[in-house]
């Protein structure tokens, strides 16, 4: 109960300006939730490979917490008995960077895109998988807030690739 609460006011402070904007270097915030994730990253036996990320200009604990909740997702929906490879990188995309995670893990049908933004959406039973589904939702309130979006690009039972589009710095 304590961590839905926690999670619902992580929502809620999602949507405000609270946060200073600043130049936030994408990777030094990947590494720093790649520490915060180190057990996790152990345990599962992950790979993860960076490719060159931008500074952009936002919030800096809302983009980490962006990056966590993509990464950590990235991590607990894996295949059974699959070894977690993560990439994430940065394509250009006119005025925005768009930031993607991809995976090797469960994927999501196509008819639960939309679905698993939605707060409290989850789509397994919390005995298959922890959690409370507030984690994409606070992800694509936190793009909104910055001027961006999320969405999912891809998705098989390979795996899935999210892509966050944020304005230039």
């Amino acid at each position: 109960m304590n961590t839905m609460v926690e999670d619902l006011l992580a929502v809620a402070k999602a949507g405000t300006g609270d946060g200073p904007n600043e130049e936030v270097d994408l990777a030094v915030e990947l590494e720093a939730v790649k520490e915060l994730l180190a057990a996790r990253i152990a345990e599962t036996e992950a790979t993860i490979t960076v490719g060159a990320l931008p500074t952009v200009v936002g919030d800096r604990r809302q983009l980490r917490q962006l990056l966590q909740n993509l990464l950590g997702n990235a991590l607990k929906f894996q295949r059974e008995g699959v070894k977690p490879e993560v990439h994430v990188d940065v394509t250009d995309a006119g005025p925005f960077v768009e930031l993607t995670v991809r995976d090797n893990g469960i994927g999501i049908d196509a008819e639960h895109h939309e679905r698993i933004f939605r707060i409290f959406s989850r789509l397994h039973v919390r005995e298959q998988y922890e959690g409370t589904g507030i984690g994409l939702a606070l992800c694509q309130r936190i793009a909104a807030h910055h001027g961006g979006n999320i969405r999912v690009v891809e998705s098989s039972p390979e795996g899935t690739t999210f892509g966050v589009k944020l304005p230039r710095s």
